[in-house]
């Protein structure tokens, strides 16, 4: 689980085993996509973080999901002002 802080970002570590395309998405509970942070893009093996400036989200439970050719991981991001 993530907690958005209140400067409204949060930072997403994720280590990919072999060169893939990588995607990041936020969606409610009810399952409606609401924010693509990263769409098919290509990462070499490494580790990698990324910031996320969720300011407009309203304060709530979001589901933050990476999806890569191989796999799907989801977390659950909480969000409070």
């Amino acid at each position: 689980m993530w907690r958005v802080n209140n400067t409204n970002q949060t930072t997403f570590e994720f280590a990919i085993k072999e060169t893939t395309s990588v995607s990041i998405s936020v969606y409610d509970t009810h399952g409606e996509k609401l924010e693509n942070i990263i769409s098919n893009k290509m990462y070499n093996q490494g580790s990698y973080a990324i910031t996320f400036n969720a300011s407009a989200l309203a304060s709530g439970t979001y589901i933050c999901t990476l999806t890569t050719k191989d796999d799907k991981k989801s977390v659950k991001i909480i969000k409070s002002n």
